[in-house]
């Protein structure tokens, strides 16, 4: 069971709760672990990155490749870890962020909660 809560600056219209809906659903299904990258700490890049220039070294990268190599590994991860940038589930054409920019060019996903149970 997972329990949500999102706080969205966005008008509750028709479209805007269909949208709301389904960006929460988009938190249930794809577990993102922040808004967008500004939230995400030096700490847990370090790490990443430290994991992914160790994961190119492995695979033979010399290890000024592997920085680089790194480098766009961590971009994979702001967009697979980053709700704004996630690719829409419901289109995956169109990320998160746009989704909401065709509702309102101010919305805004200030923040959200998901609490898995079981």
């Amino acid at each position: 069971m997972v329990f949500l809560f999102l706080d969205l600056n966005i008008s509750l219209n028709e479209a805007g709760s269909a949208t709301a809906r389904d960006i929460a659903m988009q938190v249930a299904a794809m577990n993102p672990q922040f808004v967008d990258r500004s939230l995400v700490t030096q700490d847990v890049l370090d790490k990443e990155k430290e994991i992914y220039i160790d994961q190119a070294i492995a695979e033979g990268k010399k290890p000024e490749i592997a920085e680089r190599v790194a480098q766009g590994r961590v971009e994979k991860f702001y967009k697979e870890n980053c709700l704004i940038e996630q690719a829409f589930v419901k289109d995956g054409n169109k990320t998160v962020a746009d989704v909401l920019k065709e509702i309102d060019p101010t919305a805004k996903i200030n923040k959200f909660f998901r609490v898995s149970i079981g």
